[in-house]
């Protein structure tokens, strides 16, 4: 037996089989990369997702065994192979589920009676997904079962030909194969990563209010570069079209991180353009899906089965937002104009039109040659070709290229006038022939959509900023400091602060990149677009610099020089305390301290900006004494929740012999303020002189509905405490 390791897959080769234990996103690249056939054997393991990457990947696994493998043949309509799945009847049921929405796409049902879509629409989909699908001899479309053998563990073992297989574990298997042996061990200790180099960013992203950014494009089959997706920005706001897997890792390059993304345009379901969605249904608040009501249900389907939960429970983790074909969608000042591309699933083009400007995106669709087809046979309507055709003559255009069967094809697009105007996608290269008569679209090509302004950029990241302190007077503070801020661009590992200093020069708004911030030579946090930072050492006059914050990627700071930040404070404190209230410096004290402590409770860590500001400033501070019952079993309090700033408490109840001891950056009380258990299940108590946080359950809540990654940590802190 000859065996590879991809960390979360291991392949093993025999002399009649190919055997794959364990998938993860891109699996099929790995192998192709790595010189392999397909395998034709494949082993499912128990492992759901590894730090967001999705586990249950088996669709180009599927199309290659089919495609690559050709294990369909074209001229009889036969299957020389079958492809074989090894799992529990659970397992096997969700791979169907997967395959059949990626390789025939919408059932006619779906479409009438979950999608409602008119019957002309139901009837034109179903007819150009039926044209593209594979059929038997008598033209009747062959179903994703024929294709597939299921087996199902017996008492933890199966025997497949000449090959024996036992599960000893979660991710842990042997395989006998004649006189050889081996045990399987899928290593799950690295972080998941492509396996095509990130490219590469020089210097800082631009500031541009409305632009297009290409930040992958090639083929799914190619596995040294990512596959489709584009960042939108829309008046200063991010929006992604499409996620092929790892898209998130292509941001981090940007100094993006997942919270920032306000929405996504989902073309469709197949994995090279959705494949990443697992990691932002973890974002700490919900994301905007953007697509089609029919691909909606297909990624609901599709993400469903990958993390083994009903259907209903995905619209937990993004908000939907439909987009109707023929009705303009107005978004962030931007309109779009959206089509139905004509691919094998149900798929959407658009026209983005801002600023007078326009770019035009067809998305995975068919070839001229092959609507030509399709037109005589009567399965698309004259008005349907002319509307496809009509595409890539509209300005700027960003055009399927792929070929392979379901694409379009290069020599197609010499016909026409603007071909300077034309970006090659879904391929990694272009042959000598059309080069200079074609573009290749490649990672950060930067398309600008009308002039951009960078004074009202930084304009709006600064009002973000001051509004998240309450300030009540902000846009106009935001306007002055614009005018006076200091653009500060700096390379990686660059430091900003450092721990002790006494330089006050700015007050600091990150517009792009990562910076870590370290104390006492301990990391505790990550700051990123949107974070603001230094304002501690304005608010006493014997303050220093209290951690150290160093650059992890190139970075975009706003710096507001210090006379002009104290300006702000002078006046704000001056006026909230004739008021009576809590004067700007207490409150941003409060904020900047609260704010720490969330950073080092695990629960909290990742929340986006915004809603980390807003819990701070929610947060009760309670000096507690020695020996004070903080909550006490079988009690009807007012149903709060506890962070540990400070200090060390006991947990006592009936169950368990020995006290529980709680301390600095643990939680407690979420069972009753998160609304899982009515009431108190133990009695706590502090040991000695301890500083809290209290949140109201209101405020807990809250924030559990607005953050599906919060509701999820919640419930399985509940799970797993041992006196609930």
């Amino acid at each position: 037996m000859h065996v590879t390791n991809f960390g979360g897959a291991v392949y093993v080769r025999t002399e009649k089989h190919n055997f794959l234990f364990g998938s993860f996103s891109e699996i099929h690249k790995n192998i192709m990369k790595a010189g392999l056939p397909f395998p034709d054997i494949i082993i499912i393991s128990d492992v759901i997702s590894q730090e967001g990457i999705p586990q249950l990947v088996p669709e180009f696994l599927f199309f290659g065994h089919i495609f690559i493998e050709k294990n369909f043949d074209f001229e009889n309509s036969l299957i020389p192979k079958l492809l074989t799945f090894v799992g529990n009847p659970s397992q096997c049921k969700r791979i169907e589920r997967i395959l059949e929405v990626s390789y025939l796409g919408c059932a006619e049902n779906m479409l009438k009676k979950q999608a409602k879509l008119p019957t002309e629409i139901c009837n034109s989909l179903k007819r150009e997904g039926d044209y593209f699908a594979l059929k038997d001899k008598k033209g009747h479309v062959i179903p994703v079962k024929n294709f597939i053998n299921f087996v199902n563990w017996k008492d933890g073992k199966v025997s497949i030909y000449d090959t024996v297989i036992e599960k000893t574990g979660p991710i842990q298997f042997k395989i006998t194969s004649g006189n050889e042996t081996e045990n399987i061990i899928l290593d799950l200790t690295n972080k998941p990563e492509p396996v095509w180099e990130l490219p590469d960013v020089f210097g800082v992203k631009d500031t541009h209010l409305f632009s297009l950014c290409i930040l992958g494009a090639a083929e799914p089959w190619y596995p040294d570069a990512p596959s489709t997706s584009y960042l939108l920005t829309l008046n200063g706001q991010y929006y992604l079209i499409d996620c092929a897997p790892f898209t998130h890792k292509i941001l981090e390059k940007l100094g993006i991180g997942i919270e920032q993304i306000k929405g996504i345009i989902i073309s469709h379901v197949h994995d090279d353009h959705s494949g990443d969605l697992l990691i932002f249904a973890q974002a700490s608040r919900k994301i905007e899906i953007l697509t089609t009501k029919e691909i909606w249900e297909l990624i609901k389907i599709k993400l469903a089965s990958i993390m083994d939960q009903q259907e209903s429970q995905i619209s937990k983790y993004f908000s939907f937002r439909e987009v109707n074909v023929g009705t303009t969608l107005y978004l962030a000042g931007a309109t779009l104009d959206f089509h139905y591309a004509c691919h094998s699933v149900p798929t959407i083009g658009f026209t983005i039109n801002a600023n007078s400007d326009s770019i035009t995106i067809t998305s995975d669709t068919a070839s001229k040659k092959m609507l030509d087809d399709m037109l005589k046979e009567g399965v698309i309507t004259q008005e349907r070709y002319s509307q496809l055709d009509a595409l890539v003559t509209k300005g700027k255009v960003i055009v399927d290229c792929g070929e392979n069967l379901i694409h379009g094809y290069l020599d197609e697009l010499l016909r026409l006038e603007n071909t300077e105007q034309i970006l090659c996608t879904h391929r990694h290269d272009l042959p000598t022939e059309y080069k200079g008569v074609l573009t290749l679209a490649e990672p950060f090509q930067l398309f600008k959509l009308g002039t951009p302004d960078p004074n009202i950029l930084d304009t709006i990241t600064i009002c973000q900023a001051l509004q998240s302190m309450k300030i009540n007077d902000f846009w106009a503070w935001s306007s002055f400091f614009a005018l006076n801020r200091k653009v500060l661009e700096f390379p990686a590992n660059n430091v900003i602060t450092k721990e002790g200093s006494s330089e006050k020069d700015y007050f600091y708004v990150v517009t792009y990149g990562f910076l870590n911030v370290e104390i006492n030579k301990e990391n505790v946090a990550r700051l990123q677009g949107g974070n603001f930072f230094g304002e501690q050492i304005f608010l006493s006059d014997n303050s220093v610099r209290t951690a150290t914050i160093t650059t992890t990627t190139p970075v975009r700071l706003i710096g507001v020089p210090s006379k002009f930040f104290e300006a702000m404070l002078k006046e704000e404190d001056q006026k909230l305390t004739q008021k009576g209230l809590e004067s700007l410096s207490e409150r941003l004290l409060r904020l900047w301290k609260n704010r720490e402590v969330l950073s080092r409770i695990k629960l909290f860590s990742n929340l986006d900006t915004a809603t980390r500001n807003k819990l701070s400033l929610q947060l009760t501070k309670m000096d507690v004494p020695p020996n004070t019952i903080i909550i006490e079993k079988g009690s009807h309090d007012d149903k709060s929740c506890y962070l540990v700033e400070k200090g060390t408490l006991e947990v006592k109840v009936n169950k368990i012999t020995n006290p529980i001891i709680l301390k600095e950056n643990d939680i407690f009380g979420e069972g009753v303020a998160g609304g899982f258990i009515k009431v108190r299940s133990a009695t706590v108590k502090s040991l000695e002189a301890c500083t809290l946080l209290k949140i109201s359950k209101d405020d807990l809540r809250s924030l559990s509905h607005d953050s599906p990654i919060i509701l999820q940590a919640l419930e399985q802190l509940v799970q797993n405490r041992q006196w609930i």
